[in-house]
């Protein structure tokens, strides 16, 4: 009973008329969650230390590499030639950049945006090998216009007001009600 009272107040809320005065406050105190977000495609190069070479040495390499990219050598041939981190399934393909943290991490990925198009960051020490991140390509994040994200804007609105006649609604609840936690379901 509980369960369908609350469900039909959020069908309720997430059916209302939404007044076109407020859908528009909503989109100009929250832009930033209706921008098409930034992409980077990146290319990496990862030069470990091992038996054979210690910390510094493989620094050493890496800044070889990143000078040579630097100085306007492909990437793939610089790539090619001092990349021996394994293989890396880093799509060769424009990423939303919260893609990309779950490839590389957010510090090599803080390091590619402060970066110019075709400019290497300075080696990175990660887990006992040098990193050198290329950006590649760049596609800045753009605000979106209200016409273009207007149902999202909707959506977003009745979704929080849904959540928050949720939230009322236990909260009345916890306060009007006996709760009892059953020890057979624990």
């Amino acid at each position: 009973m509980v369960q369908s009272v609350i469900g039909a107040k959020i069908l309720l809320a997430e059916s209302r008329e939404i007044p076109i005065e407020q859908a528009l406050e909503f989109f100009t105190n929250n832009r930033t969650l209706f921008f098409n977000s930034e992409r980077l495609r990146v290319g990496l190069i990862r030069i470990p230390a091992s038996e054979a070479r210690d910390l510094d040495a493989a620094k050493v390499r890496a800044e070889e590499a990143a000078d040579h990219l630097s100085a306007g050598l492909a990437f793939t041939d610089v790539q090619q030639e001092y990349h021996e981190g394994g293989a890396l399934n880093l799509p060769d393909t424009l990423l939303p950049t919260g893609k990309l943290i779950d490839y590389l991490g957010p510090l090599l990925v803080d390091r590619a945006m402060a970066l110019q198009v075709g400019a290497a960051a300075a080696p990175e020490l990660i887990s006992n090998s040098w990193q050198v991140v290329y950006l590649h390509e760049r596609i800045q994040a753009v605000a979106s216009d209200y016409d273009e994200v207007k149902e999202l804007v909707l959506i977003e609105i009745r979704r929080r007001e849904a959540e928050n006649l949720l939230r009322q609604s236990l909260q009345r609840m916890r306060e009007t009600e006996d709760i009892v936690i059953s020890e057979v379901l624990l």
